[in-house]
């Protein structure tokens, strides 16, 4: 387990470069807007005030004393709003895809050079609601960021680099909590060091690297053929059925790791710091999951037609089968994660060195199980939620769901990498011998 000296800005490195991304993108967009134009009072800096504090904040809380309250809790709140921000705004950029529609009205016919038949089209904008100026504040304030080609590329790169942007703020407000609860004190005291032990694990890292090979290859095609408009449906499908059988291999493993973890011996030196941040972490992420998987479930078992018409025509069968699988992810994604719970705290509990009368139990299986967590934090982020959800869609509505799984995802991906984590720290501390 993560122990409180441990949690340095390197620890989570992987999710501060990428914040840290985020901040410099929003930072290109600065220079790139014209000073007398009025995109230029529209242009956020949040982003560039409120981190570059964070960078060493790890180091010097030590030595704020009273200090370290206003300045963590201003950390702490600055990332979540952060967070509110861009929900707020990946919201609105949901309901105006919902209420801006375009009708095409074919206007002139022409002959180009060659003598072929050319139609141009002008197009009626028009609205669902009442009143326009709400969208067409929305609008400019969008054009602003679209109007040079960085803020192009961000707009086209925003659905991959969001999910990582909420997972960054999600996980240093966590941080930054954690450490205002229990903040590190400068020690002296000499630092031991543990001997790495990769006994009782090649079958589990084989198995693993198997599945990951696997996970990517499959992410891989889904992105070859989800834009072919004829094998959509069937790509889905094929995506949806992996994802649960992933699940399914995971809730095994979680399972089999259960049953024997029981021969490793008791840990009485758990660090509460430690404990703080993972189990904020871990409750979120199960918060967010169980709300999704509910929904998931209820839309699934709300959609009887499809279940029913399993047996007429290639149509309603497709249809079926799609519910069937969203319903199978669902429930095996609400068992994965209780299973997985109890898992961790036994985990948290216990430990095995070189005084334990039995030998690494339970390695390979938690070596296999953080690879599942990775491969699914890895597929949850780049191919979750992309129109795989139409019970959850025909139940709920657009926005709602929208709103919903916008909510919801992100912390079901910080969840997933947070296990990921969490296992291979038990990997290598749990399983660890005695220090020298």
């Amino acid at each position: 387990m993560l122990g409180i000296k441990k949690l340095s800005y390197e620890r989570i490195f992987i999710q501060a470069c990428l914040g840290w991304v985020h901040v410099g993108v929003g930072l290109g967009q600065l220079p790139s807007s014209a000073w007398n134009s009025p995109a230029w009072t529209r242009v956020t800096v949040q982003p560039a005030r409120l981190h570059p504090p964070a960078d060493t904040y790890y180091r010097s809380v030590g030595y704020l004393g009273w200090c370290r309250h206003p300045v963590l809790m201003h950390l702490f709140v600055a990332n979540l709003a952060i967070w509110l921000r861009m929900l707020i705004w990946d919201g609105a950029e949901t309901w105006l895809r919902h209420t801006h529609e375009f009708i095409p009205n074919p206007t002139t016919h022409s002959l180009d050079k060659e003598g072929r038949h050319a139609v141009h089209v002008s197009y009626d904008c028009t609205w669902q609601i009442q009143n326009p100026d709400v969208v067409e504040d929305l609008l400019r304030l969008r054009s602003c960021h679209r109007n040079s080609t960085l803020g192009i590329i961000w707009a086209e790169a925003r659905p991959f680099v969001t999910p990582f942007v909420f997972q960054y703020c999600i996980a240093a407000a966590a941080l930054q909590y954690a450490l205002w609860r229990n903040p590190p004190y400068k020690s002296k005291a000499p630092s031991q060091q543990q001997r790495m032990d990769c006994r009782g694990s090649s079958k589990g890292l084989f198995l693993g690297l198997l599945v990951l090979a696997v996970g990517i290859v499959a992410l891989i095609l889904y992105f070859v053929l989800a834009h072919n408009p004829g094998l959509k449906e069937e790509t889905l499908l094929v995506m949806g059925s992996a994802h649960a059988s992933l699940l399914l291999l995971a809730l095994l493993a979680a399972l089999l790791a259960l049953c024997r973890v029981g021969g490793m011996c008791a840990s009485v030196d758990a660090e509460h710091g430690a404990a703080t941040l993972h189990y904020i972490l871990e409750n979120v992420g199960l918060c967010a999951l169980f709300i999704q998987g509910g929904c998931a479930l209820v839309a699934a078992l709300q959609d009887g037609t499809a279940l029913a018409a399993l047996s007429e025509g290639g149509r309603a069968i497709s249809q079926g089968s799609t519910v069937l699988i969203t319903l199978a992810d669902a429930a095996l994604s609400v068992a994965h994660a209780l299973v997985q719970s109890i898992l961790f705290h036994r985990l948290g509990q216990r430990r095995c060195s070189g005084g334990c009368p039995h030998e690494r139990p339970g390695r390979q299986v938690v070596t296999f199980l953080a690879f599942c967590n990775l491969v699914l934090w890895v597929t949850d982020t780049f191919a979750g939620g992309r129109d795989q959800a139409s019970a959850q869609l025909q139940l709920f509505g657009v926005l709602p769901w929208k709103l919903i799984s916008q909510l919801t995802m992100p912390l079901v991906m910080l969840y997933r990498f947070q296990s990921t984590v969490f296992l291979l720290e038990v990997w290598h501390t749990g399983y660890g011998t005695d220090p020298k």
